[in-house]
């Protein structure tokens, strides 16, 4: 996987799929700082957001750099829903069942880890919403960055106090590494 977007695209997808195919269709998925007017908002949606971003937990066995991402999938329902306080605990537990052994389609993620739901403070806009959020973590493979050519070693060089860049003496490179 090359960036978090990609993830985040299949997480989306993933989350869409697999509730369509259980017979669910969730208005909006979305992430949570995307929403440009909460009151244009749906009766139901589910807005992710990415609280956090761990060192990398070390090397998966093909080399590759591991993250853990921390997601919060904040389920909303209107307060014009009737009796929403409740109907919000069952979607938000629709969706942590969604969550087990979910991959999102990726083969280099891990399944869902921690996954716990508890209500939030999520009343936006004159409807207002009672929200429920699942927060969980997931180990992601990334790959090396996209600018690993620019970032490769190509050349050695040696400076002893040095104040200009002629000062420099080139001491190895890719093609004559040292000996």
């Amino acid at each position: 996987m090359k960036s978090i977007l990609e993830y985040f695209d299949a997480l989306k997808a993933g989350l869409n799929t697999s509730a369509s195919n259980k017979g669910v269709q969730i208005p909006l998925v979305e992430f949570a700082t995307s929403i440009e007017s909460w009151d244009a908002l749906p009766e139901m949606a589910i807005l992710i957001d990415f609280p956090e971003l761990n060192e990398a937990t070390g090397h998966s066995a093909s080399g590759t750099n591991q993250e853990k991402v921390g997601v919060y999938l904040h389920c909303i329902l209107s307060n014009r829903v009737e009796v929403s306080e409740l109907k919000v605990i069952n979607l938000a537990s629709f969706v942590k069942r969604l969550l087990v052994r979910n991959r999102w389609g990726l083969s280099d993620i891990g399944i869902p880890e921690n996954i716990v739901a508890y209500p939030s403070d999520f009343k936006r806009g004159d409807k207002g919403f009672n929200c429920w959020t699942v927060e969980f973590s997931q180990v992601v493979e990334m790959d090396e960055s996209l600018l690993e050519e620019d970032r490769a070693l190509k050349s050695i060089f040696l400076g002893i106090n040095p104040k200009h860049d002629s000062d420099f003496s080139l001491i190895a490179t890719n093609e004559n590494p040292p000996k």
